[in-house]
């Protein structure tokens, strides 16, 4: 593995071998604060960086963004690979939406599971 370097202070730079690497996804404002936040907090779960970086979305705004993506997909012809090994870490009155669930997904919608992580023998 080469060895990269994330400087969060100041400006994002970024730096693969010691060379720093230009047009890194580092320039936009959320990009950053994720790399700084996994500089802070290394093992960051996910839905801890969405409540930190996205603090106002709510469920509606992110079904209906998982929604467009799906629609995306399905125009483009694309696949749509979702990550459904957490549908049973919800918490308070959260509910989990597949991305599967939509209608017309089935056709390009590919969902994945994990039997080890679903049932906590992780």
């Amino acid at each position: 593995m080469r060895p990269v370097r994330i400087e969060v202070i100041g400006p994002t730079r970024v730096f693969i071998d010691g060379r720093a690497v230009q047009n890194a996804p580092g320039r936009r404002a959320r990009v950053r604060q994720l790399l700084a936040l996994l500089v802070v907090e290394p093992n960051l779960r996910r839905d801890r960086a969405m409540a930190l970086l996205w603090p106002d979305s709510d469920a509606p705004h992110g079904q209906a963004s998982l929604r467009e993506v799906n629609g995306i997909c399905r125009e483009r012809g694309m696949y749509h690979l979702a990550d459904e090994v957490y549908e049973y870490f919800t918490y308070g009155s959260a509910r989990h939406v597949s991305s599967g669930s939509f209608p017309g997904a089935e056709g390009h919608t590919i969902a994945m599971y994990s039997l080890s992580k679903a049932y906590g023998f992780a």
